[in-house]
């Protein structure tokens, strides 16, 4: 998800003093974890990465490296200290920018232009023929920087966060191997979240389970929608509190703690 804020140009700041854009290592985990959580503030509660646990995570991905993962994750230094980072994703001919995340003090210093640009080189280099990413329709800035640098609205999609422990029918029970359940829950533990695949009548669900306390719906099938919803809720509650799903299709009486509009931009590579 690409972020940026609005903030005045700190004169002492000089993006000449950056080092050059280097492949992130594994001591610079907890750096790229607290520009994330920085720069996504109220979006964080859409993320995997709502516990700090989660900087694990990316600790594992640096540790495993691009060739075994597809995540590509470089930083830009000032004196050894992580000021700006990107992470993408290689996807067959697609190289997806999952975030771009400058240190407050060093935006619109020119700085996430020359990541955006180390970038675009990557996906060269890998022979990608489509650059991609998200950004919230409310992130205004993020909208129109893009648009500048070529980037183009290809389709939209919307995050929802509902709220568990309604009263409500369900249809079909959602049920699950325990053994998987009680691993997924030991990664999420350890990682910050994991995921799950769970069967719901004739069909099923994958569940992302992040922080402890809230799911995710990854992707169903065999069910509509407001099955699996309905199987999730009488399941989980209780003992979780929030499910997100990335869906139109949300029935309009069900509790609702708060929604986003996602605008998936393309940049096809000449």
């Amino acid at each position: 998800m690409i972020l940026m804020k609005k903030d005045e140009t700190n004169s002492k700041m000089n993006i000449n003093d950056i080092d050059s854009i280097s492949i992130a290592l594994q001591c610079d985990a907890e750096f790229i974890y607290d520009l994330k959580v920085d720069a996504l503030g109220k979006y964080l509660d859409y993320t995997i990465y709502q516990t700090s646990k989660s900087v694990a995570y990316l600790r594992k991905l640096l540790i495993q490296g691009a060739d075994s993962t597809g995540n590509f994750f470089f930083v830009a230094k000032q004196n050894s200290k992580v000021v700006g980072y990107y992470h993408a994703v290689h996807c067959r001919s697609e190289l997806f920018l999952n975030y771009i995340v400058v240190k407050e003090e060093f935006r619109r210093l020119g700085l996430g232009k020359k990541l955006l640009n180390h970038y675009e080189t990557l996906a060269g280099t890998l022979s990608c023929i489509t650059l991609a990413l998200d950004v919230f329709e409310s992130n205004t800035d993020a909208f129109t920087w893009y648009c500048k640098e070529g980037y183009v609205p290809n389709s939209v999609k919307t995050l929802t966060s509902l709220a568990l422990g309604w009263n409500g029918r369900c249809l079909h029970a959602m049920d699950f191997d325990l053994a998987a359940w009680r691993s997924s829950c030991q990664e999420e533990h350890d990682l910050g979240f994991s995921k799950i695949v769970c069967s719901c009548g004739p069909g099923k669900f994958t569940l992302g389970l992040i922080a402890g306390h809230v799911c995710k719906l990854l992707s169903f099938d065999g069910i509509d929608i407001s099955e699996a919803i309905a199987a999730i809720n009488n399941r989980l509650s209780g003992t979780r509190d929030t499910l997100i799903i990335s869906s139109q299709e949300i029935p309009a009486d069900l509790p609702l703690i708060a929604t986003s509009t996602v605008i998936h931009f393309i940049k096809h590579i000449d």
